[in-house]
Order: C-alpha cells, then sequence, then structure tokens
C-alpha cells in the first residue's frame, strides 16, 4: 500500500512541490522526489517492524506471518542497498570535492605563475627605459617610447615624468581629442610617493586615466629613474587590460571557473564574474567563508529562509587567491562554482536512486508473493480451525491441507489428531446431556416442590425471614415479615428496597449493616435495636444476617432473621436491676420456705466472712448464731416476717472468725400467686461502727475546749502507748505534773476572764518549748502534764535531763506574761516521774508525778 502510494501519487506530488514551489532545478527536484519515495516506504517498513518486534516482545499485540515474512524478505534486500547507496554517495561526493580543490589550487598556482612572468616582463620593459632615461634627455626618450609602445601591445601608452611628476616625454604625444599629452600633472597619484619610498618596479592600483576622462580606469606599470641612487623621475606603462583579460581567459583550463583581479585597495582590475565593476570594489555579497586548507576556501551565500539548502550549496563556490607582482600589489581570484560539481552528483545519486527505488518495488512485490506462498497454509489451517468444534459437532468431514514444508505438516498432523479426539468427546458429550437432561427434569420437579414447601414455609412460620440480593432489594421474605411492617402479604415486598419498606431512620440504619456485611463478607449477629410495628408498638428486635456466596465466594447477597426480643429485653432489664441491687453494699441472703440460704452476694460474705460455696444450704440462724439471742427469739423473728410482710430489727452475730458484731437485719418473704412463702430475703447492715461511734461521742472528748491542749482521756492514751514503746525500745522517758503558783489569787482578783486567759498563754508557752512528738495536756483547773516520751537513750541519763527540762519550764513560766496591758508573774510548782521502767502503769506514773509536785510546791 505505501508502495503504491509512493509510485501513484506521492512521488508526482513531491516532484511538483520541489520544483514548482520551492523552485528548485529538475534534477535536484528529481533527485529528492526519489529520495523522498525511498525514505517513505524505508520508514514505513521501519516503523511495521518494530511494531512487530514490540508485539512479540510484549504479546499484548496480534501480527500475521505474511507480514512478518514479507517485512523480513524486504529488510534483508533494502538495508545492504541503503548501506551501499549511503556508502557510495558519500564517497562520490567527498572525492568531487576534493578533485575540484585540488584542480581549483593547482590552476591558481599555475595562472599565478602565468602572471607573475607577464608582469616581469612588462616590468622588464618599464625598467629599461628608465635606465635608457637616466642617461638620455627627454627628447631622445620620445622615439624609444613611441618604438617599446608599438612593439608591445600590452601598453596602452607610455610616458616620461619628470621629479615634479609631469609628463616630458608621452607615446602618443596627443590625445584623441589632439590636446597635447606633454606637461600633464600627475603628482596626485597615490602610488608615487610608493614608488619614491621603494625604488623598484611596480604595479599600480586601478586609477581613473587622466588624460582620456570617458576610458574605463587604468592601471600602470612604473619603474623609478634613478640617477646616483637618486629619484629623477618614472617611466610608467599604462597596461593593456584587455589583453590582460584575454591572456587570463585563454591560460584557465576548466570554462566554468570565474577569474577576479583585484588591487591592493580590493578594487577590481579585471573579473570574468558577473556583478564585479573595475575600479570599484571587489564585492561577493553576503554569506560566510570556511577555509578548507591553506590555498581554498569555500564561499556560502546567504539566502532566503524560504529558500531550499540545495540553492545554497549550487551557488556556493570555492575560492583560491595568489599574490601577483613583487610587492603583491594585484591578488587573482579564482572561483570555481559547485553547480557543475552538483549536478554532476545529482545525476549520479538520481541513477542509483532510479536503482534503488526499482529494486525496493521488486523487492516488495517478490517478497508479497513468497509471503503469500508461505503462509498459504497457515491461513487454510486457520479458516479450518475457525469453526472446527461446531462442524466436528455437527457431523461434517473436514478436507486438512498438505505441504512440503516440514513444520506445517506437522502441524497439520497434530490438529488432525485433534480433530478425531474432539469427534470422540462430542459422541461422549452427546450420550452425557442425553443423561444429564433426564436428571434436569428430575431436580426441576424436585426443586418446583421445593418451592411449594419454601413458599409454604414463608406462608406459616413465626420467625422473619428475608432474602436480599447485593442491590438490597428484597427477593423474598416471609408473611412475618409482611405483617411486621403493615403489609398484607410477603410478596408485596419482592423487589422493593429498604426505604420503600421502613420509616426513614431505620431504613438508614438497615442500609448501613447491609453495605457493611455486603463490603466485608462478615456475617452481623445480634444487632439490637427497637423498632415500631405496624401496629404503631415499640417492639426491641435482634437482627442477624449473613452473606451469600456465588461458587467463585463473591458475596452476591444477603439472608438474615429478626426475632422480637421485647419481652426477654423487659425480663434481662428487670434481671439487671435485680442483680445490681443484688449486689449493693448491704449483705443479702436468699433462702427457701425452710429457711435454707439459696443465694448469698458479695456484701454477704465480706460483712460474716464466709464464702457463698460455705453459707449455701445453711440456714441463717444457725450460721451467723452469736449466744445472745436464743432460740424463741429467732422463731419469733421468722414468724413475724411471715405475718406483717417484713421483720427490721437490731442482733448480734457472730463472724466466721468468732468474733460477734452488731447488724441490723430486714427479712422479707417471697410468696407465689397462691400466697405461699416460697422465698426469703434478707439484708444485713453491719452497724458495729456506728455503734462504736456512739459509744465514743458519750465517754470521750479528747481536748480541752479552753486551751485547745488534751485532755486527760488522750493523755492517758498516749501515756499507754509511751508505756509500751519503752517496753519494746528500752528508751527512757519523763512525766512533768506542773501546777501554777498563785493562779487562784490572780484569778479570784481579775476575773474568770483574766484568769482563762492567763491560762492560754501558759498553754502556747509550754506548747513553744517542747516537740511535736511530746504531748503538753491540761487535765484540769491549773494543772498541766507534760509527756515526753523518748528523753534518754541512755539509761540513768533520764532522771538529769528531765531536771533541766524542769527547770526550762520553770524558768519560762516566771516570765511576766502581758494581759490586756498588765503584766502577771505565776511561777510553776513541777513534780516529775520517769517513765523507766517495766510494768509501770498510768496511773501509777500520773500518780507518782501528783505526789513530786506537791512535794515541789
Amino acid at each position: 500500500a505505501v508502495s503504491a502510494y509512493w509510485l501513484l501519487l506521492g512521488m508526482p506530488l513531491v516532484y511538483l512541490f520541489y520544483h514548482q514551489v520551492m523552485h528548485l532545478s529538475a534534477d535536484i527536484a528529481l533527485v529528492t522526489m526519489i529520495k523522498q519515495a525511498v525514505n517513505g516506504i524505508t520508514n514505513a517498513l521501519l516503523a511495521r517492524l518494530i511494531y512487530i518486534g514490540y508485539s512479540l516482545y510484549s504479546r499484548q499485540a496480534l501480527v500475521t506471518l505474511r507480514e512478518m515474512l514479507h517485512n523480513a524478505f524486504v529488510l534483508a534486500v533494502l538495508a545492504p542497498m541503503l548501506f551501499l547507496l549511503a556508502y557510495d554517495s558519500g564517497k562520490d561526493l567527498k572525492n568531487a570535492q576534493e578533485l575540484a580543490r585540488v584542480n581549483l589550487g593547482q590552476e591558481s598556482e599555475r595562472l599565478g605563475a602565468q602572471l607573475d612572468i607577464w608582469v616581469r616582463s612588462r616590468a622588464a620593459v618599464v625598467s629599461a627605459l628608465a635606465d635608457t632615461a637616466a642617461r638620455t634627455s627627454a627628447a631622445a626618450m620620445q622615439p624609444r617610447l613611441d618604438q617599446a609602445r608599438a612593439s608591445d601591445p600590452n601598453f596602452l601608452r607610455m610616458g616620461l615624468l619628470d621629479a615634479n611628476a609631469r609628463t616630458a616625454a608621452y607615446s602618443p604625444l596627443r590625445d584623441d581629442s589632439g590636446k597635447s599629452n606633454l606637461g600633464v600633472d600627475f603628482s596626485d597619484r597615490p602610488y608615487l610617493p610608493r614608488l619614491q619610498q621603494n625604488l623598484r618596479p611596480m604595479l599600480s592600483e586601478v586609477v581613473p586615466s587622466r588624460l582620456d576622462r570617458s576610458a574605463a580606469p587604468i592601471t600602470v606599470m612604473l619603474a623609478p629613474v634613478l640617477s646616483g641612487g637618486r629619484y629623477q623621475g618614472a617611466i610608467a606603462g599604462v597596461l593593456n587590460l584587455a589583453q590582460l583579460s584575454e591572456i587570463i581567459r585563454t591560460d584557465v583550463a576548466p570554462d566554468d571557473i570565474l577569474h577576479t583581479l583585484i588591487d591592493r585597495n580590493g578594487n577590481v582590475i579585471l573579473s570574468s564574474r558577473s556583478g564585479q565593476t573595475v575600479g570599484r570594489p571587489y564585492v561577493r555579497g553576503p554569506g560566510e567563508l570556511t577555509p578548507l586548507d591553506d590555498k581554498v576556501s569555500q564561499w556560502m551565500p546567504e539566502l532566503p529562509y524560504t529558500r531550499h539548502l540545495y540553492d545554497r550549496w549550487r551557488q556556493s563556490t570555492y575560492i583560491s587567491e595568489t599574490a601577483v607582482g613583487d610587492l603583491a600589489e594585484w591578488r587573482l581570484v579564482l572561483e570555481q562554482p559547485i553547480a557543475p560539481i552538483q549536478r554532476m552528483l545529482s545525476q549520479s545519486a538520481t541513477q542509483r536512486l532510479a536503482m534503488l527505488l526499482g529494486m525496493l518495488m521488486l523487492a516488495v512485490l517478490v517478497a508479497e508473493l513468497f509471503s503469500r506462498r508461505i503462509a498459504a497454509n497457515i491461513e487454510a489451517l486457520r479458516e479450518i480451525t475457525r469453526d472446527l468444534p461446531s462442524r466436528l459437532a455437527a457431523g461434517s468431514s473436514v478436507s486438512w491441507p498438505r505441504s512440503s514444508v516440514i513444520e506445517t505438516d506437522m502441524l497439520v498432523a497434530h490438529l488432525r489428531a485433534m480433530a478425531g479426539s474432539l469427534t470422540e468427546e462430542f459422541e461422549r458429550t452427546r450420550r452425557l446431556n442425553a443423561s444429564l437432561e433426564e436428571r434436569v427434569q428430575e431436580r426441576t420437579r424436585a426443586l418446583e416442590k421445593l418451592n411449594r414447601d419454601f413458599g409454604t414455609l414463608l406462608d406459616n412460620t413465626t420467625e422473619v425471614l428475608f432474602f436480599k440480593d447485593a442491590d438490597m432489594r428484597m427477593l423474598f421474605c416471609s408473611q412475618s415479615m409482611a405483617r411486621s411492617v403493615g403489609r398484607q402479604s410477603w410478596r408485596d415486598l419482592i423487589g422493593k428496597s429498604t426505604p420503600e419498606i421502613f420509616d426513614a431512620d431505620e431504613a438508614r440504619t438497615i442500609d448501613a449493616e447491609d453495605q457493611r456485611l455486603l463490603a466485608t463478607g462478615q456475617p452481623l449477629l445480634d444487632q439490637v435495636r427497637q423498632r415500631i410495628n405496624g401496629q404503631g408498638e415499640a417492639r426491641w428486635i435482634s437482627s442477624s444476617k449473613w452473606p451469600i456466596l456465588d461458587s467463585q465466594g463473591q458475596v452476591v447477597g444477603l439472608f438474615g432473621i429478626h426475632r422480637d426480643i421485647t419481652q426477654s429485653k423487659q425480663a434481662q432489664d428487670e434481671l439487671l436491676i435485680a442483680a445490681t441491687a443484688f449486689e449493693s453494699q448491704e449483705g443479702i441472703f436468699v433462702t427457701d420456705a425452710r429457711q435454707v440460704i439459696l443465694r448469698v452476694n458479695r456484701a454477704f460474705s465480706e460483712i460474716t466472712g464466709y464464702s457463698a460455696a460455705e453459707a449455701i444450704g445453711t440456714r441463717p440462724d444457725t450460721l451467723l448464731a452469736s449466744g445472745q439471742q436464743n432460740d424463741a427469739f429467732t422463731q419469733e423473728v421468722w414468724r413475724s416476717a411471715t405475718l406483717s410482710g417484713s421483720w427490721h430489727g437490731e442482733l448480734w452475730v457472730r463472724r466466721k472468725d468468732g468474733e460477734t458484731h452488731p447488724q441490723w437485719l430486714t427479712l422479707t418473704p417471697v410468696k407465689n400467686a397462691e400466697g405461699v412463702v416460697v422465698n426469703h430475703v434478707g439484708t444485713l447492715v453491719d452497724i458495729t461502727e456506728r455503734k462504736a461511734a456512739e459509744d465514743e461521742i458519750k465517754s470521750l472528748a479528747f481536748y480541752d475546749p479552753l486551751t485547745q491542749l488534751p485532755n486527760r482521756r488522750l493523755l492517758l492514751d498516749r501515756l499507754q502507748q509511751a508505756v509500751a514503746a519503752r517496753a519494746r525500745s528500752g528508751i527512757e522517758g519523763a512525766l512533768l505534773f506542773i501546777d501554777l503558783d498563785h493562779f487562784k489569787n490572780i484569778n479570784d482578783a481579775r476575773g474568770h476572764a483574766v484568769g482563762d486567759r492567763l491560762l492560754q498563754l501558759v498553754a502556747q508557752r509550754l506548747q513553744a518549748l517542747f516537740r511535736a512528738e511530746d504531748t503538753v495536756a491540761r487535765i484540769g483547773g491549773d494543772e498541766f502534764v507534760v509527756l515526753i516520751p523518748e528523753l534518754a537513750l541512755q539509761a540513768g541519763d533520764g532522771a538529769r535531763l528531765a531536771m533541766r527540762v524542769a527547770e526550762k519550764v520553770r524558768d519560762e513560766l516566771r516570765r511576766s506574761i502581758e494581759i490586756e496591758g498588765r503584766s502577771y508573774r505565776c511561777g510553776a510548782s513541777i513534780g516529775v516521774t520517769l517513765i523507766d521502767k517495766t510494768g509501770q502503769t498510768t496511773s501509777d506514773l500520773l500518780r507518782e508525778a501528783d505526789t513530786a509536785m506537791y512535794r515541789a510546791k
């Protein structure tokens, strides 16, 4: 298809575009056309081969065997041809360019040598005339100038200039208008100062003609006239540039080489190159000059971007420059246009590309025939195997192809063997199908019966059953469910969604559960919620749902059961309340009608010390008997509870450890519907602490209300502890009994307010004197007692330290006390006793201290 496109459409379009639109020459357009055609076919071939390679590697696409063979054959032919074409073309281009550069360099050297000979010859003529002019007069030089000009056609005019640059002799004597050429002033000529400086023959630059204003610019061969080594004038010969141009033109071997002779200022002397004017600067135009070697450079002109690269290359030239003259006054520029080389290469490339295109077309044709022939049997097998199973199943015969290719022939044999096996399998399958049809009919009848039975189940079961599909729409459900949602028949719910069956809030809850089950595949068991049934009653529902899986284990629906657990929920709540109450902080026991314990709570075990296992099976009046209540009292308690409905009162019970404690008992009988007592419930409240608190309030007041010091009872308690500590540690203590002197006089004289204030201040001073672990107590009136439990670590030091403390106390109490602006003094009598012996009692110690105080007073 690609080849046909390029032959019929692509190549003509390419030629027209490059020749008519891009304005390329016909040969270049032809080469481009053939090259584009070869490139297009080659690129299509490579793209298809890449696709085939990717398909074979990735196995994500299919390609035909015929296409692979076709493309491989064309590539095998095309690849070496393209390589040879590229190699030969590159070699031809390199050789042509190298040959052109070598020829141009050689031609430049040869022509430069010829010009040098010509220049030397003209220089010899003017030099000889200059030597003669140095020895003769100007008049004698006139015939010599005429003879020299007549004998050498390369000179247009010749003249003798004196030291002031005026013509002293000139040939011809008159110009075309008949005016004399003698006495003309040439002092403004730019070359004369250089001649006077160099004093040797030289060529001038291009200058306008002085004697013939209408003539073209001229160049002059000059030789200085010297006398004694000094400049006396010059011989000037105006060169015949036409004669020189003809010499150069006839000496240049290739006709297509362009020559240009320029002076030292870069102005054109003569040129065969178009666009150059004699006497004007030598101009190539915009472009780029690239040196290729030490003799030859390449000039590439600048062209508009719309012009093809071929045009720029065709208009480029190889350039060689050679100096002319002893002082290199002139330069010879030779230019070899590349256009002729391009035409030669284009012809060669056109021939090669045409041959390549022809071979490519032939390869495509041969590859097509060859691939079709090889793949014919594969195509036949493809057609045969396309519907082979159906044909074998129908009993049709198969015509198998024959091939001389070993692999294809083996493939046909294997397929024939497989067809035979399939025929046998189809026969076996037909027999199996007949058996299966009979079994299907039996199963169908069984399923119909099962459907009838299932419908009967759904109509009559009291359970709420339902089945839903993956879209959470009802497949079928029991009649009980229809009644629970206020519908007449369960068939009314088939195909309904959850919002169409339940109210919005309940539907959202049910849909959330169903979506979670369908997403995770995990059953939801015993989901309890409250709902309003079709009769407007609030009912508690327990819902369990399971996923329905297909043969691949995918969730395709769900099955669920709803149970009305309202009564059990209520009973459960009541039991929870009862259990919570039973496990209260009060001890509770339950007995049967025979007063045998059936159950106790944890508080009962904490109060009595008996575990539930130890208490169950016993009677409470036996288990807890303390001996403080007799049997008659116990029987009266049971009887009173039965007759009056309950009994409560205080009694003593014995714990498991043998201790007795007061308890508050409440005993209540439980009767059945007939009024017969079937159980007793008893509660025990431990009132030990309450009774102890009451006794404590009655019998104890630990602190003196006036001074806030410990009173006698607290003192005795701490004294008892100090005695016990002495027995354990052996550390001696002391007890100081303090009685204020003259307190009664102050109290009587100044009143009880002053007396009370005095006692308070004394108490404060005493507290300030002792440690926190010591006890300062007021036991009545003006009597104070100080208990020092740990006074002396070493035995025998107690008396000495106690006396020191007592003296310190007496000194402190001797100081005056300020009360309401007046000072009062009251001393103290102190009795001391030591806590230093085993067996001492609190009463003994107080008595000893009191006796010592009276002795001190």
